[in-house]
């Protein structure tokens, strides 16, 4: 039976493909229908494994923010820029045609500058990570020796997940396309480590400060792809019947958050444990001449971490979460693994 919890790489694929053929679509209903485009290319893209990227995903809730005069985020968007950047989305996934057997690439990492991106676009990408008025990261860019030792720590955890979990490594190069270094401004009004959004699929954002080395972004990376996995899961159904406005505790937040926050915090925090074990058991195996026994213990504090946090959220949504056939089951697959894997700590 296939499992939702359990990284697998086709998952990965087909749930990368689904979220572009949604947005394809989506784009399609919204967008008028340029005339220099053909509608049979149309037809064959939507039939074509086209990925989208995460500002193409930003891109459309830009144009769907201003269409339906509805407010998400706490920045401004000018309709003709949200009508333009939709478009050109449009055009390149009605024209883009990569091949259907090509290994997916590692994610790029860049950060918030112009270096990278052109400034509509890093406005349009913080727009949608910076959503909590009252926890704003006031996101800025990293400077070029940060995202340099950042980059040379994220290889090496990315190298580290393909040899210790291997599945789940094919899994995150196939759903991340992006990571994005960041790092608080002054007025921060909130401690983040990363941050991930439905609305900017395929890209992670990372706080470069609180890393302080690749267990640090192995445990990351996997955290906020495993939010990315999610949010495709559930791209057509709800994981809790439970409203924005329910709330409770949760262990990876000072604040109370919605109960879909909290079933999402568990998922995370089994993935994480998951990632955590493989690759603290391949550490183990390694002659005496490679082992890092300071990587080890690390790995071993998070994974402590991780295991606590879940059952923390299980707690919480056995108390007050109302879910839904897809949230019990993912939820279910979670326990299940984390009972046959760790000692449940009372």
């Amino acid at each position: 039976m296939e499992t939702f919890f359990l990284p697998n790489a086709q998952q990965a694929k087909n749930l990368r493909s689904s979220m572009s053929s949604l947005l394809f679509e989506s784009l399609k209903e919204l967008v008028p229908f340029p005339s220099s485009l053909d509608k049979n290319k149309l037809i064959e893209a939507l039939e074509s494994p086209h990925y989208a990227r995460p500002l193409d995903f930003a891109a459309y809730f830009d144009l769907l923010s201003v269409s339906t005069d509805q407010t998400f985020h706490t920045t401004t968007v000018q309709t003709n820029l949200a009508q333009q950047y939709a478009a050109d989305s449009l055009s390149r996934l009605t024209h883009f045609s990569p091949v259907a057997s090509a290994t997916p690439a590692t994610p790029r990492i860049s950060t918030l500058s112009s270096a990278f991106y052109h400034p509509d676009h890093i406005q349009s990408l913080i727009r949608w990570w910076d959503m909590e008025p009252n926890n704003s990261p006031q996101l800025t860019a990293v400077s070029e020796n940060s995202l340099l030792s950042a980059s040379n720590d994220i290889h090496l955890a990315l190298t580290h997940l393909q040899l210790a979990a291997p599945e789940m490594y094919q899994e995150v190069i196939t759903v991340v396309s992006d990571i994005v270094l960041a790092q608080p401004g002054k007025d921060s009004r909130m401690a983040f480590g990363g941050i991930s959004s439905f609305c900017s699929w395929g890209s992670i954002c990372l706080n470069q400060v609180r890393h302080a080395g690749w267990t640090d972004y192995y445990k990351k990376i996997v955290h906020e792809c495993s939010h990315l996995v999610l949010f495709a899961i559930a791209r057509n159904e709800p994981l809790v019947l439970n409203g924005p406005t329910d709330t409770c505790s949760s262990p990876l937040r000072m604040e109370s958050r919605p109960i879909d926050g909290v079933f999402h915090a568990a998922f995370v925090s089994a993935r994480e444990a998951l990632a955590l074990d493989a690759c603290i058991t391949f550490l183990e195996e390694l002659d005496e001449n490679s082992k890092d026994d300071s990587a080890k213990e690390s790995l071993e504090n998070h994974l402590h971490s991780s295991v606590l946090a879940f059952w923390d959220c299980c707690d919480q949504l056995t108390a007050h979460a109302n879910l839904s056939e897809l949230g019990e089951r993912v939820l279910s697959e979670s326990k299940q693994y984390m009972l046959e894997s760790f000692e449940v700590i009372t």
